[in-house]
């Protein structure tokens, strides 16, 4: 079991830096983001009280103008509206995650949690108003009210410029019309997106030298039938990786993990060479140094099989967007599913000399939700690629459930300098031991 629980993080790690892209359309809307802005507890605002409503306010959207019913409220300079009037103004799915109070706009794309200055849009926790902290998502009269300038500067491919006239109090928005709106996203055929997506991977299996910078949100929940325990965990890091003669990759990270009230924070470097792992890692100032066998060779040389694989892709890909961005960039969306690649990746796991009950946690690995958003340069190269997923499995009686949303940014394309480790790793235990070691420790607690 320790064996396949390091494979698994030492997967997981290379999986989420990696340049393969899935995706899966849904309608599931990925609430992780949103939920690390409510627990992070800095982002709150004080809900105002006694605002009067505006029905001086007028709205005009495409040269029409929109009657507010409910009226308008102006708070902190900034004005608002109701969320209703607003979204139907501008032909916008709307919805409300009532348990976690969390506002979703264009089919989730964008979310505001009732009660914070920070919202998340396409992926990103970004500030609603980045000149003032006292503007978020507001409560009146029972009625979800939403700051006007924000909501239409997130809306890039709907909303083309906002005004606002001070003299008449008058709002003037302009979308894109309909040729416009084919312009800045253009659905792909399943054909044209299996030939999109099979370029972008042979590009990408070219690129031997590169630098990931990536950040990534999981919130795990551990269930054994009777309680439910939830951890946020927040990772930083950076990959710089070399593969052109052999795979000589290293990694720096950093991760914070919320647990019941308590706060871990877990600093690792990795070097990976000569088929091991080798991590230096320290928690809360302990340090512990370990290394794991892996055939990172092996496991790349299986990624890049998969990635170009006609028959996978023709059965993996479903579709796909895309839209065209300055200097020659465009960002790709794609819909996948993950079935066909999953059995692949569980047969290549099975040559690992895994146990019987190592194998029965492979089993009930499953992966979907899985969106995912790519940019290419105009090399096609991966520049960037956000991409949210749900994994459920089971480990000794436990159900584990994992969210996880990931952003990665491509830098020093074919110039990445790996470092060198500087001290002798032949010092470091293999990770069995270390395990053991620690099991000890508990059991004389």
């Amino acid at each position: 079991m320790k064996k396949f629980v390091a494979i698994l993080l030492a997967s997981t790690t290379v999986f989420t830096c990696s340049t393969s892209v899935f995706a899966n359309e849904t309608k599931t809307i990925d609430i992780t983001q949103s939920m690390a802005i409510k627990e992070s507890k800095q982002n709150k605002i004080e809900m105002p009280t006694n605002l009067t409503l505006d029905k001086r306010q007028n709205l005009i959207v495409d040269g029409e103008k929109v009657e507010l019913k409910e009226g308008a409220i102006v708070y902190q300079d900034r004005l608002y509206l109701p969320i209703r009037e607003l979204g139907n103004a501008l032909n916008i799915e709307i919805g409300y995650v009532s348990e976690q109070k969390i506002v979703s706009l264009d089919n989730g794309n964008i979310q505001l949690p009732v009660g914070e200055n920070k919202a998340v849009v396409n992926g990103e926790i970004v500030a609603i108003d980045e000149n003032n902290d006292k503007v978020g998502t507001l409560v009146v009269n029972d009625k979800t009210y939403l700051p006007v300038s924000f909501v239409a500067n997130s809306l890039k491919n709907k909303v083309s410029d906002l005004t606002y006239q001070a003299e008449t109090k008058t709002v003037i928005i302009n979308t894109f019309d309909e040729e416009d709106s084919k312009e800045a996203s253009q659905k792909l055929t399943k054909e044209e997106a299996i030939k999109v997506y099979s370029d972008i991977m042979k590009v990408s299996n070219e690129i031997k030298n590169a630098t990931v910078r990536t950040k990534s949100n999981i919130n795990y929940t551990m269930s054994d039938g009777t309680t439910d325990v939830n951890m946020l965990m927040n990772v930083e890091g950076v990959v710089y990786s070399d593969i052109k003669d052999k795979a000589n990759i290293y990694l720096e990270q950093k991760s914070t993990a919320s647990l019941m009230g308590e706060e871990e924070t877990v600093e690792q470097k990795m070097f990976f060479k000569d088929n091991a792992v080798y991590v230096n890692q320290n928690t809360n100032g302990e340090e512990v140094k370990y290394k794991m066998d892996l055939n990172i060779e092996e496991a790349i040389e299986m990624s890049n099989s998969l990635n170009l694989d006609p028959e996978l892709i023709k059965n993996t890909v479903l579709g796909g967007q895309v839209k065209n961005l300055d200097n020659n960039k465009k960002e790709y969306t794609f819909s996948l599913d993950m079935s066909k690649s999953l059995e692949l990746v569980e047969q290549f796991t099975k040559d690992l000399d895994l146990t019987k009950e190592d194998l029965q946690v492979l089993d009930s690995l499953k992966m979907d939700n899985v969106n995912c958003i790519i940019t290419v340069n105009d090399k096609n190269e991966i520049i960037s690629m956000n991409m949210a997923f749900d994994m459920a499995m089971e480990l000794e009686g436990f159900k584990i459930n994992m969210k996880v949303a990931t952003n990665n940014v491509y830098e020093n394309i074919g110039n990445t300098v790996v470092k060198e480790p500087s001290e002798d790793l032949s010092t470091y235990k293999n990770f069995e031991e270390v395990v053991s070691n620690i099991e000890e420790t508990v059991k004389d607690k």
